[in-house]
């Protein structure tokens, strides 16, 4: 992890899972991104996605069925409009 002035910069997406893990582990919860320094829930969500999506790469959440319905749709609509 770099730190320039009030930023962080992560250099790879093993450390922002890390820093996930670490902190579910500390919390014994969920982290949510008020857990953390300021600025830091962007460099993760820099990596991972959006926060939900973060925490289900790190695995610390089930990926929810309305996400992958979701999912499924658009890849039904990409294909029908291939077609």
């Amino acid at each position: 992890m770099i730190r320039k002035g009030a930023f962080y910069i992560l250099e790879s997406e093993a450390e922002a899972i890390r820093l996930l893990t670490e902190k579910a582990e500390e919390l014994g919860r969920l982290p949510h991104k008020r857990d953390f320094p300021k600025n830091m829930p962007g460099a993760i969500k820099a990596e991972l996605g959006p926060w939900s999506r973060a925490l289900e790469k790190a695995g610390l959440k089930k990926v929810s069925q309305t996400y992958l319905n979701r999912k499924a749709r658009q890849r039904a609509k990409r294909k029908q409009s291939q077609s």
